[in-house]
């Protein structure tokens, strides 16, 4: 919580906190009292919203690139091991035991690291039966 939000929602949380103020929420003004601060509570996060992504926006103006970068991540390390023993023919799984890494964090690095495989042909159903049945002696 940003200190502006602190520092306007003090007087109110300083005031409840002191005279141990409570609340009927079954009566009327109770429910009115819970309106108003959800009111107040929904624009304040509203305006710390606005102020983070006007934020992000001046900073990616200003040519900061957000995130991690490539090499900073803690399997990033283990990436070189990881492409090793999948290139000797290792299950995810064997691997991601082996290394200290979850399956899926082994998938995600094969999937980075290894070079991209050329891209599939689609086959008709036609041509793909007619290969078949020449694959396949008679008997």
């Amino acid at each position: 919580m940003s200190s502006a939000v602190v520092k306007s929602a003090c007087p109110w949380l300083s005031v409840l906190a002191q005279t141990g103020l409570s609340f009927d929420l079954s009566t009327a003004s109770g429910k009115l009292m819970r309106t108003i601060m959800a009111g107040l509570a929904e624009f304040e996060r509203d305006l710390i919203r606005e102020r983070v992504k006007s934020g992000l926006a001046a900073a990616k103006a200003r040519g900061v690139v957000l995130g991690r970068q490539r090499g900073q991540r803690p399997s990033d390390k283990k990436a070189k091991t990881v492409l090793k023993l999948h290139k000797d023919g290792l299950s995810y799984r064997l691997i991601g035991r082996n290394v200290g890494l979850s399956k899926n964090t082994v998938m995600e690095i094969i999937r980075r690291e290894a070079p991209a495989s050329p891209p599939r042909r689609p086959t008709d159903t036609a041509s793909r039966k007619a290969s078949t049945a020449r694959a396949m002696p008679s008997r």
